[in-house]
């Protein structure tokens, strides 16, 4: 008659302990380690089963708020929540594969900032749900990183590793540039490092004659919208007129674009001169430098 009663006791034992592990909400604790898979939990099960939901709030526990999925890959959870008041966690995996199969929603009800750092695969059903005031937040934090108000020293700063770090700017035309250089080289077809390097500095030496020309023309016609100096005539012709330029416009232009012509038009000629000896000489002795 013992066996009779067995089974019963057996089934009974085998239902309070499958209650005992039944889907639950898991509260974190931080009682004892930053891991998941230690007992840091409360209100359910001390260690999180398969379709538990995990929640967190204010409490953190004495080892931080960064705290580490080491529950697996594809560990399956019915949700995730942080409530009103939850501190700011930074949840990560351990670098063993760890993932989570969310077969409901996240929530977050929390003010402060939560960071997911873990592989989340939603089910069709699953959601992801912030709250209006947390909105708000996130939007309030937006306005305040709203970028630096002055760019006028820093909005060219990409162009330095590019045709500009060569010498060019944006007034210059970089199409322009580089097909001037493909038609220099060949007509030139320089050979050796300083061949070529002397042919990128004839192509820009013309590239800065067209910018001094321009800037004088940009230097004119801004100083023709202004009213002007009355100045005698410099025929001496002895009759008094309105010239388009002031007598200040006049000797500025000529001091500074005058100067940069010079410069310019003497590198240029000396960067030519160099070449053609160098080529000459090469075709005499076959030398390349």
């Amino acid at each position: 008659m013992k066996t009779t009663v067995i089974a019963p006791i057996a089934s009974l034992l085998f239902l309070v302990g499958a209650l005992s592990l039944q889907s639950a909400t898991d509260t974190w604790t931080g009682a004892n380690s930053v891991n998941w898979a230690d007992a840091n939990w409360t209100g359910g099960n001390a260690t999180p089963v398969s379709g538990d939901t995990l929640a967190f709030g204010s409490t953190a526990g004495g080892f931080g708020t960064t705290l580490t999925d080491n529950l697996g890959a594809g560990f399956s959870l019915a949700g995730l929540t942080f409530n009103p008041g939850a501190s700011a966690f930074t949840l990560n995996a351990s670098g063993g594969g760890d993932t989570i199969a969310a077969t409901g929603g996240f929530t977050d009800n929390a003010a402060n900032t939560e960071t997911i750092n873990i592989p989340v695969a939603l089910s069709a059903t699953g959601t992801i749900n912030v709250t209006p005031a947390k909105i708000a937040a996130n939007k309030a934090n937006a306005a305040l990183s709203t970028g630096p108000g002055d760019t006028s020293l820093t909005r060219y700063n990409a162009l330095r590793t590019g045709l500009t770090a060569r010498g060019l700017t944006p007034l210059d035309n970089t199409a322009g540039f580089n097909s001037l250089l493909a038609q220099l080289r060949s007509q030139f077809k320089p050979e050796g490092s300083l061949e070529k390097y002397l042919i990128e500095r004839i192509a820009l030496g013309m590239v800065r004659r067209l910018r001094g020309e321009c800037l004088e023309a940009a230097y004119l016609d801004a100083d023709l919208r202004h009213e002007s100096d009355s100045i005698e005539h410099f025929l001496n012709s002895g009759t008094t007129i309105t010239p388009p330029l002031s007598v200040q416009t006049v000797a500025e232009l000529c001091n500074l674009s005058g100067r940069y012509e010079t410069a310019t038009s003497r590198r240029l000629h000396a960067d030519v001169q160099l070449l053609i000896a160098l080529q000459r000489e090469r075709g005499k002795t076959g030398f390349v430098l």
